[in-house]
């Protein structure tokens, strides 16, 4: 479990490397896609502490984006030297309302987005 959380990959190849390495066994266990787009001056920029919290941020919101449609894309884009701008995780589902989701806090079945939001807290 610990190394699904923190692979190795992270610690030897990078975030890029286990953002692909994720992808890949997306596709092996769930046979879906995940289309990973890095660019990786961001992620080299990142201290590997951080790299650790942007990949069980991206690895979370992928993993919910896998549970209903068939391809996911996770894009890490830009850094400005100071911070890292944007993960994107698209996916093919509907959507939904994040304030309806966090208006309904204590009747939700999924703790998933309170989870990102305090992981984002760094």
């Amino acid at each position: 479990m610990l190394f699904t959380l923190r692979p190795l990959v992270l610690e030897s190849q990078g975030l890029a490397a286990a953002f692909r390495s994720m992808a890949e066994k997306i596709k092996e266990t769930y046979e879906q896609d995940v289309v990973v787009q890095v660019d990786e001056r961001a992620v080299e920029a990142l201290e590997l502490g951080k790299q650790a919290v942007v990949f069980y941020l991206a690895d979370e919101g992928v993993n919910n984006a896998r549970k209903h449609p068939s391809r996911a894309h996770l894009a890490a884009l830009e850094d400005d030297a100071r911070r890292f701008e944007l993960i994107e995780i698209e996916d093919d589902g509907i959507g939904f309302d994040t304030s309806a989701v966090d208006a309904s806090y204590e009747s939700r079945g999924s703790l998933g987005m309170i989870n990102l939001r305090e992981r984002l807290s760094w």
